[in-house]
């Protein structure tokens, strides 16, 4: 028998007479726990060979099985789980409607030989409104499931490239900067992202924003294109350009000094009038005095006066 064989077992003690005296002499001791012993040819050698192997380590051949599987799915666990496919490219298409952008969200995904291959995607505080997959120009089934807030995985039966698309929904934020929206999104190699806003001649700022992309105008509205490149997180602001007047409701106020004073059998009154603009423009200003009162002079030292 192959020398191998020797390490698959456990010694079985080979002593003599002399250990078994010694025991006898000792106390008592609580009955030791019963292994299976075994005694494997070559046992005449036995000694030579635990020489050649110092560190060796006997144990049965099921208990060596048991550590071999756990110590591979230790290895597995390490690497990670294999890859099931990939997102190759992302195109986002997002179209502002009053206080609502609706993004269409274009995936080319590679499935890598598994049916039912899970993909996890992610669009934040963005809301899902349908899934659509195509396969080879032909729809196929693809199933969408929820992993957490804003998460969630796709599931493919079969192999190959898939096309799929979903309508997405986020919320415009208002503050003193302009008009803005987030979206969260899968971390792809190639991503682009449009944007139409319903207003002409806004500025819009992209982050990440790499390279432009050139897009048609559109009568009344700003559209931009770009390409991101790998990014978790797009985010849009727009604002009216430098010089483009907002179209706001017009806000001021005025404080109004009297000065009366009689002399010379008449009345005379100076009025002192300081109007501040709180909001818009103030483009034309309205007085009016009582009747038989008779203007003598108007004067301001911002204001054009026309007489």
């Amino acid at each position: 028998m192959a020398v191998a064989t020797l390490f698959l077992g456990l010694i079985s003690p080979l002593l003599g007479q002399e250990t078994t005296t010694k025991s006898a002499a000792q106390p008592a001791a609580q009955p030791a726990e019963k292994f299976e012993q075994w005694i494997y040819v070559p046992y005449r050698d036995l000694k030579s060979v635990l020489d050649k192997h110092p560190s060796a380590v006997f144990l049965p051949y099921m208990e060596y099985l048991r550590l071999w599987e756990r110590a591979g799915a230790a290895d597995q666990n390490a690497k990670g789980r294999p890859v099931e496919g990939v997102i190759t490219q992302a195109d986002y298409v997002a179209t502002v409607d009053e206080n609502l952008a609706r993004v269409t969200a274009t995936l080319s995904v590679q499935v890598l030989g598994k049916s039912w291959a899970e993909i996890p995607i992610q669009f934040g505080q963005a809301a899902i409104g349908r899934v659509t997959a195509t396969r080879d120009g032909k729809a196929v089934q693809v199933l969408l499931r929820g992993t957490g807030a804003g998460r969630y995985s796709l599931l493919f039966p079969e192999a190959g490239t898939h096309t799929v698309t979903l309508e997405l929904t986020a919320r415009i934020r208002a503050s003193a900067d302009g008009h803005s929206f987030e979206l969260d999104c899968p971390t792809v190699g190639m991503t682009t992202f449009e944007l139409s806003v319903p207003r002409p001649q806004q500025a819009v700022d992209l982050t990440p924003r790499l390279v432009a992309l050139p897009v048609k105008a559109a009568a009344g509205r700003t559209r931009v294109r770009a390409r991101l490149g790998a990014t978790p997180k797009i985010s849009a602001l727009w604002y009216p350009r430098v010089g483009q007047k907002p179209d706001m409701d017009l806000l001021t106020s005025v404080s109004n000094y009297q000065h009366i004073s009689v002399r010379d059998g008449l009345v005379h009154t100076d009025v002192f009038l300081h109007h501040e603009v709180l909001r818009g423009e103030l483009t034309q200003l309205r007085i009016a005095v009582p009747p038989g009162h008779r203007i003598l002079d108007v004067a301001s030292t911002q204001a054009k006066i026309r007489k």
